[in-house]
């Protein structure tokens, strides 16, 4: 799952970032595969997190961002598996509500991708001839201040313009 954030409001400064994010469903425990984990954080550096849901009603916890880099010693552990796990204690300490990562982590630059314009930022995604598999999800743009006007084309995609 991708996701575009674009701001362009009157005191703040235009931005366009995008991050990349794999969900994973949280109940006491998420299972990730070791060759997914790896293959997000070389496909996205600096830009690549899990997006972990909760699905017990007693915690009613938001969706929570952890960064994939914070995860690495944790892959490291046991170098005989092929997954390795995160328990929720974990993702509550460290993660971030979703809703506050983006305006306080990818609004402030400290994470993701910048680009110039929406055209970039979506190539990123959509122009990776070697992870064919990595990403055939979804791409979420999320634009503050400005509206925007999706079209979609036959020839060349998505087309994306402020309104």
């Amino acid at each position: 799952m991708g996701i575009i954030l674009h701001i362009d409001l009157p005191d703040f400064p235009k931005i366009i970032r995008s991050a990349a994010f794999q969900a994973k469903k949280l109940n006491r425990s998420a299972q990730l595969e070791k060759a997914q984990f790896n293959s997000l954080l070389s496909a996205f550096p600096k830009a690549s997190a899990y997006l972990f849901y909760d699905t017990n009603f007693a915690t009613l916890a938001p969706p929570l961002v952890v960064e994939a880099e914070s995860l690495e010693d944790e892959s490291k552990e046991d170098a005989t598996t092929d997954s390795f796990s995160v328990l929720s204690k974990k993702a509550f300490f460290n993660g971030v509500p979703l809703s506050l990562w983006l305006f306080s982590k990818m609004a402030r630059e400290q994470t993701g991708h910048s680009a110039l314009n929406f055209s970039t930022a979506i190539e990123k995604f959509t122009n990776r001839p070697n992870d064919a598999e990595f990403f055939g999800g979804r791409l979420a743009i999320l634009s503050v201040g400005r509206r925007l006007q999706l079209t979609r084309r036959d020839e060349t995609g998505l087309d994306v313009t402020l309104g």
